[in-house]
């Protein structure tokens, strides 16, 4: 994470509050992503959303807050547990709502961020772009765990797309 930037973030109120909480802190003791914690995946998520809301003039702090909070389970996800890809963001949302207070945003941005692979398209521009940064975030965890290159992904991708 770019201190400069985690700087910034830790300035504003709102998001500190999450920033220091220990439930959310918590989150590093989970893997996520293969190796990768899951506090390293939701700050890497969130700096990438609170970056990219800026130069768009949306919400930061409500997008930052749903990027840091889109995966607050406490479970070790098993590869063969079925249906975590549709749960996970209920879940997370219900801890999300225990531990802080959201706004309609915030809450959209968390149940969605699996859009397309749920049902649920999400309807602000920040829940979208929480659901991208999510997903550009997988895919240099995942990079990063199996020291593969972008090349290799895409193709793994295109090959599972036709299949």
């Amino acid at each position: 994470m770019k201190a400069k930037i985690f700087e910034e973030m830790y300035g504003i109120p709102e998001i500190k509050e999450i920033l220091i909480h220990p439930a959310f802190l918590s989150l590093g003791i989970y893997k996520h992503h293969g190796k990768i914690s899951r506090l390293h995946h939701v700050l890497a998520v969130a700096e990438m959303t609170f970056s990219k809301a800026k130069t768009r003039n949306l919400d930061v702090i409500s997008a930052t807050r749903a990027a840091l909070l889109h995966d607050l389970y406490f479970y070790h996800r098993k590869p063969e547990k079925k249906g975590h890809i549709k749960m996970h963001p209920v879940i997370a949302l219900q801890n999300a709502i225990m531990y802080f207070t959201l706004n309609e945003i915030e809450k959209d941005a968390i149940i969605n961020h699996m859009w397309p692979l749920t049902r649920t398209r999400p309807r602000f521009k920040e829940s979208r772009l929480v659901s991208s940064a999510d997903k550009a975030s997988a895919i240099i965890d995942f990079r990063k765990t199996a020291g593969i290159s972008m090349r290799t992904v895409k193709n793994r991708l295109r090959r599972k797309k036709a299949s």
